[in-house]
């Protein structure tokens, strides 16, 4: 079963018609379609919010994998983020999601900790798994950014999830 482009299609295609800017780059050698949008929301009182997706696959996703495609799209969307700086009623999240037949363990574990906190961004690391058409992503929400993490949540189950 390697239904992993058509569903990486599907999600460019949501991307699309929410409006967001497709690209094309490259993380660690692996081939990402990067979509852009910003979003202002005044219940998070009064804050620009850049939403950064970065989507590929792999033939596995093992923990150093998403890890490092995780980090990689976050630090390239801190880089080329636009308008006021981060902290000033401006902020950044980055979606980076991997879709593959194979996950092991220690990537399913791995997502769905806690991420890591960073200044006014947030890093979101998603993987879908192919073969059994599972998500896996951090379900919880922290005291640091908690204002922001129920549209994360909704973001994630509209965008990336496939219902049967």
């Amino acid at each position: 079963m390697d239904n992993q482009p058509n569903y990486c299609d599907f999600i460019r295609g949501k991307l699309i018609r929410d409006g967001f800017e497709l690209s094309k780059e490259q993380f660690n050698g692996i081939d990402a379609t990067i979509g852009i949008k910003k979003k202002f929301e005044w219940s998070w009182l009064a804050t620009q919010l850049t939403i950064s997706v970065a989507i590929g696959t792999s033939k596995t996703i093992s923990k150093d994998t998403i890890q490092l495609f995780s980090k990689m799209a976050f630090k390239y969307f801190l880089k080329h983020k636009t308008g006021p700086p981060r902290g000033l009623q401006s902020g950044l999240v980055s979606f980076a999601m991997l879709a593959s037949n194979f996950v092991d363990d220690g990537a399913r574990k791995w997502v769905q900790q806690k991420p890591q906190c960073h200044f006014a961004a947030f890093e979101m690391p998603i993987i879908y798994n192919a073969v059994n058409n599972e998500l896996y992503y951090y379900h919880g929400t922290p005291a640091w950014g908690a204002m922001y993490y129920p549209f994360f949540k909704d973001f994630i189950e509209s965008h990336f999830k496939i219902v049967n």
